[in-house]
């Protein structure tokens, strides 16, 4: 492969979090949740079948700044091994122990110990994200899975 192209095609790929928003950084960032943002999910979760076991994970945080309107909200972001794929929660609202509640209602189990940085599959956060409608206003790499 030609070397231009393949810096190109590099450049095209997030290299970690604050790579993945690449326009009006001023009025969004992501990043791994703080243990202080987790703290004050901790809660209790319903008792309800679980949707999934998510493997793999991490806790994102978005924080947008619209105008006078600030949001900050935490996702959960792994792999489901039950629909054997990538997954990104909706926000969530509690976390208790190795479950989490979310937002829409949904419960999700958690599989192991939460990953590193290292090991964020970024291309399907940009993907998730470009489809929740971020990715024009962030300039989001465009993934599609």
């Amino acid at each position: 492969m030609d070397d231009g192209l393949r810096e190109k095609l590099e450049s095209l790929i997030p290299k970690n979090l604050d790579d993945v928003f690449r326009i009006n950084r001023d009025k969004g960032r992501l990043y791994a949740a703080t243990p202080e943002e987790l703290d004050t999910l901790r809660g209790s979760v319903p008792i309800v079948r679980p949707k999934g076991k998510v493997i793999d994970y991490w806790f994102l945080t978005i924080h947008l700044t619209l105008s006078a309107v600030e949001m900050k909200k935490t996702y959960l972001v792994g792999y489901n091994r039950v629909r054997q794929s990538g997954w990104i929660t909706s926000y969530l609202q509690t976390i208790d122990g190795n479950a989490v509640y979310t937002h829409s209602g949904s419960v999700y189990l958690l599989g192991g110990e939460p990953v590193g940085a290292d090991r964020y599959d970024l291309p399907f956060l940009c993907a998730a994200l470009r489809e929740w409608g971020f990715g024009q206003a962030f300039g989001i790499p465009e993934f599609f899975f």
